[in-house]
């Protein structure tokens, strides 16, 4: 069967629905009306598939019944069709595992041979971008600055990017700027930023009350007006991008005295840090310097 009629088949039995939890995306809502979630009950099951939700980056999410044959580079090429996404190659897909860890499917392998978690009996998916860059000026699609966009909110948003509370008050206005456009009035604003997920809870709870962050964030969206919603996107990015942290995949390793250290893989090479410092590398090994990387089991080395 040719990918096209695998492609074909799949579209028939796809769903697509707005979850009612924030998860990995950035949803503007709770999901009313028409954006139904679809129940357990109401799932379809087959015999020799999985019933799978896709969690995308807008936080809605594709409902379909992974079958036994369909490869992971599949279901991406499914994914990036409903996205409208053609530089698919920076995206992935990922499943949580019970350490809470994300786990990446590799593209050529089956879908259903991955170690995937049993429970609940619903596959969840989460498709993320996978390959950051150093500036988004490098892409060549605005899709793929939308979906660059809506993860590095999500980071954001869940803490998993830390930023200090001035510069998350003047990314929540370049994010109401590109959303609602120009600053109307503070009652407006303020309604806006209680129905968004632009100032995440560790911000709030930091600062002196929740109005005190709402003035500091109207401050700076009076100044961002006449911004078109792709200025607003590039500036937000650029002000991401030159954070530290952005872009950095971090995993815990130990030395030969069992000493904790956090490993930082990212499009500039892999730096090494402090267990209790994930800002500032000891040392960073650029891509060009590494001759060999060598891994088996859970032992790790490089070659300089």
């Amino acid at each position: 069967m040719s990918l096209g009629g695998t492609m074909d088949r799949l579209q028939n039995k796809l769903r697509l629905v707005r979850s009612q939890s924030m998860g990995v995306g950035v949803g503007q809502g709770g999901g009313q009306g028409d954006n139904k979630v679809v129940s357990r009950t109401e799932q379809r099951t087959d015999r020799d598939g999985r019933a799978t939700q896709i969690v995308l980056l807008d936080d809605r999410r594709l409902e379909l019944v992974v079958q036994p044959r369909l490869y992971a580079g599949e279901l991406l090429d499914l994914v990036a069709s409903q996205c409208g996404l053609r530089e698919k190659e920076y995206f992935g897909l990922a499943v949580v595992d019970d350490a809470g860890h994300y786990t990446w499917l590799q593209l050529d392998r089956k879908v259903l041979d991955h170690d995937l978690p049993r429970k609940p009996q619903t596959l969840t998916v989460h498709f993320l971008v996978k390959f950051f860059i150093e500036s988004i000026s490098h892409l060549a699609e605005n899709q793929t600055v939308e979906l660059f966009y809506l993860q590095a909110r999500s980071l954001i948003w869940r803490g998993l990017l830390e930023v200090e509370a001035d510069i998350v008050f003047q990314l929540a206005s370049l994010g109401l700027q590109a959303g609602s456009g120009d600053f109307v009035d503070e009652l407006t604003t303020r309604s806006l930023l209680k129905k968004t997920t632009l100032l995440p809870t560790y911000v709030l709870k930091e600062q002196p009350s929740h109005t005190y962050c709402e003035d500091q964030v109207i401050e700076h969206y009076k100044k961002t007006s006449g911004q078109t919603r792709g200025q607003a996107l590039v500036n937000y990015m650029t002000i991401v991008e030159s954070m530290p942290t952005y872009g950095v995949h971090y995993f815990e390793v130990y030395d030969k005295r069992s000493s904790p250290w956090w490993l930082g893989l990212s499009c500039k090479g892999i730096a090494q840090y402090k267990h209790s410092d994930r800002k500032v590398p000891v040392r960073v090994f650029q891509w060009k310097q590494l001759e060999n990387l060598y891994f088996r089991d859970k032992k790790f080395s490089i070659e300089v």
